[in-house]
C-alpha cells in the first residue's frame, strides 16, 4: 500500500500550474490536515494551498468526533479557499464538496454512494468519506475555509476501530480491491 517513492515532490510536480495543490505541505504524520491548514491561512497562505498527510493522530470530523486515520492507506487532504462568499453561504462549499467526492466514487461503485447532508458520503450506506469546513471570519466576512476530505480508500474491515465497524467503509472493502491513492 506503501510507496516509497512517492514524496512531497513528486506531488508537486503533478499539481504544478493547478490553482488548488500549486503550494502543498505534505507530511507522513501530523496531527489534523484541517488544524495545519487553519494555521497556514491565518499566517497567509494562498487560496489553493493543500496540506496532505500520509496518516493523522488526531484526525476529526464534525461535532468534534474523531475520524480513524491509519497511515499508508487512505486520502486525507485540507484545502484553503479564500473567497468573496457572505458568511451564510460558506456551509454550501461542503455541499459542493460531497457531491464532487460522490461523483467521483461513484466512477468505482456505480450506483452505489449516496450523500448524507450535511458532509458525509456513503457507501452501500457505511460512511466511506468525512468533509470537515472551517472559516474564519472578520466582521461580516469570510478570511478564509479549510476544507477537510477524508476518504477511505484502502482500510480494511480489521483496520476499522471496533465501534465503526458497523457504519464505517471503504472502497477496498466494498470492492474487494486496492487502489492507488497517490495518482
Amino acid at each position: 500500500m506503501y510507496d516509497s517513492d512517492w514524496n512531497e515532490e513528486t506531488l508537486r510536480n503533478k499539481l504544478a500550474g493547478k490553482l488548488i495543490g500549486h503550494q502543498v505541505y505534505y507530511f507522513l504524520e501530523i496531527d489534523s490536515t484541517n488544524e495545519k491548514a487553519f494555521d497556514l491561512a491565518a499566517a497567509g497562505a494562498p487560496e489553493g494551498a493543500v496540506v496532505i498527510a500520509e496518516g493523522q493522530t488526531k484526525g476529526k470530523g464534525r461535532l468534534q468526533r474523531v475520524w480513524h486515520s491509519p497511515p499508508g492507506s487512505n486520502i486525507y487532504t485540507s484545502i484553503i479557499l479564500r473567497s468573496n462568499l457572505e458568511p451564510d453561504c460558506a456551509p454550501q462549499i461542503s455541499i459542493l464538496a460531497g457531491v464532487a467526492v460522490a461523483e467521483t466514487l461513484d466512477k468505482y461503485c456505480r450506483g452505489q454512494v449516496k450523500l448524507k447532508w450535511p458532509n458525509d458520503v456513503l457507501l452501500q450506506e457505511k460512511k466511506v468519506c468525512g468533509i470537515l469546513a472551517q472559516m474564519k471570519t472578520s466582521a461580516s466576512r469570510v478570511d478564509f475555509i479549510i476544507l477537510g476530505i477524508g476518504i477511505n480508500v484502502n482500510i480494511n474491515y480489521n483496520q476499522l476501530p471496533q465501534d465503526i465497524r458497523n457504519t464505517a467503509t471503504s472502497l477496498a472493502i466494498e470492492t474487494g480491491r486496492t487502489f492507488p491513492v497517490r495518482n
